[in-house]
């Protein structure tokens, strides 16, 4: 069935912050049909405020979105103690040079391409929860 068991209590909680609506739904649905549990933000201002709310397990969030992007959304979590160890996806279209220094300095734990298969998606989680595992784990 993939990277990942459907078992409930491996259920982990994934943010996914994006927006574009569609996008976010179809990695709602794919990610659940996995046993996540997915909550979605639409700007990476509103997406701190949940990762800092909710503590989920991992975070994918967009590069280029006009109300905080994810270069603010991953500076916000990484200067939150509560949250900051929280393992942090960036997905774009063909990151420049800069921008993935930007991303590194900022300790992102990956970049995910866009487009991406649903393949990638689970290797990358799988790859980041292998990388910085919470405490909790």
């Amino acid at each position: 069935m993939g990277v990942f068991s459907r078992s409930p209590k491996a259920q982990k909680t994934i943010l996914v912050i994006d927006d574009e609506p569609k996008f976010c739904r179809m990695i709602e649905t794919t990610l659940s049909h996995y046993g996540y549990r997915v909550i979605t933000a639409r700007s990476g201002y509103t997406g701190i405020e949940m990762a800092d709310r909710l503590q989920p397990d991992i975070i994918l969030c967009d590069v280029n979105m006009e109300d905080g992007d994810g270069y603010d959304a991953l500076a916000g979590v990484r200067n939150n103690a509560v949250i900051a160890d929280t393992p942090f996806l960036l997905m774009t279209q063909a990151p420049s040079s800069a921008s993935l220094l930007q991303g590194l300095s900022l300790s992102v734990d990956d970049y995910l391409p866009k487009p991406f298969t649903f393949e990638q998606l689970l290797e990358a989680l799988k790859h980041a929860f292998k990388a910085r595992p919470r405490e909790s784990e």
